[in-house]
């Protein structure tokens, strides 16, 4: 089996959206390339970003076809980030409200990604 080594996104611009997330997550981005930055997420997992204009084949649509999911440990670590990226102009889809599955908000970066914040007991 061939082992995941990242997850990438389409972007605008691979750099800024290496720092955005750089910022956001508290990882050192790596410019990979002109048009292709990453970040580290996990072990041996990165985060990259690639320019959607010099994709081959070409991509169609845009950046909201899913969610990058983040887990916050308390529901006050959640409230707290929300404030956070709020106060950082970061776009807020849905403030903190508790469904089902948990308490969570979304966001999005520049592109239009959604990014989606968690905490679920248990």
């Amino acid at each position: 089996m061939a082992t995941p080594t990242s997850t990438i996104r389409y972007v605008d611009d691979a750099h800024a959206s290496a720092r955005f997330y750089g910022k956001l997550l508290g990882a050192e981005p790596s410019y990979d390339a002109p048009v292709f930055a990453s970040i580290p997420i996990a072990d041996n997992l990165r985060l990259a970003f690639w320019n959607r204009d010099v994709i081959l084949p070409p991509i169609e649509g845009t950046g909201s076809e899913g969610e990058l999911c983040l887990s916050a440990k308390t529901p006050d670590e959640l409230d707290q980030l929300w404030a956070g990226w709020k106060e950082d102009g970061i776009s807020i889809l849905q403030d903190p409200v508790d469904l089902p599955f948990g308490r969570t908000f979304t966001a999005t970066d520049p592109d239009g990604h959604r990014i989606r914040v968690l905490y679920r007991e248990g």
